[in-house]
């Protein structure tokens, strides 16, 4: 399926929206040594790692060899970039527009297939399932009836948007994938974690 080939990364895209910070992948994932120590110590392969913010999979592939003995690692994006924001909420900056930090426009890949082939083998975890669309779209009921989700270890918010973030951690809460002892870690928050 074509995805859409978006002005990420591209001078037109600071010609709209002014010039902003960008970069073409994350190199690991800044978890403090707190949280990276006590998920270690949780991990067991009845519990899961949720991404959501995929983007180039730097985080999750160091989430893979940061943290050993977990179950499934899930990762969901619409790999086209960010939604609009809802109404009436204001972004901290520029760079949170719609479209930005596009994984196809990024890695220069518009074939869905094909860019989640790249991902995949970029992110080198064996028990690892990538999931399409904006979260509005595909977090659903039969989702989570198609897959084998098991209770969370660690659920990675790195959205940037207070829409994406509701929308979920409310198909996470539903389904009831926050359980005791799930870590939860919000990016772009001053106080980035909370073990529930």
């Amino acid at each position: 399926m074509p995805l859409r080939r978006g002005k990420w990364l591209s001078a037109e895209h600071d010609d709209h929206y002014g010039k902003t910070f960008k970069f073409r992948g994350m190199q690991h994932w800044s978890a403090s040594p707190a949280l990276l120590r006590g998920v270690r110590a949780a991990a067991r392969l009845e519990r899961d790692v949720y991404e959501f913010g995929v983007y180039t999979g730097g985080s999750m592939r160091s989430i893979a060899k940061r943290v050993r003995g977990f179950g499934h690692l899930w990762g969901f994006d619409s790999f086209q970039g960010l939604p609009a924001e809802t109404a009436g909420v204001r972004t901290e900056g520029v760079h949170w527009r719609p479209g930005a930090f596009s994984s196809a426009d990024a890695l220069g890949l518009w074939d869905e297939s094909a860019l989640l082939a790249r991902l995949t083998e970029q992110i080198g975890y064996a028990n690892l399932t990538l999931v399409p669309g904006y979260y509005n779209e595909s977090l659903t009921d039969a989702l989570a009836k198609r897959h084998a989700f098991q209770p969370a270890l660690v659920v990675d918010v790195d959205v940037d948007l207070h829409s994406s973030s509701m929308q979920c951690l409310g198909w996470m809460l539903a389904h009831r994938l926050i359980v005791p002892g799930t870590f939860v870690r919000y990016d772009d928050w001053r106080v980035p974690w909370q073990r529930y």
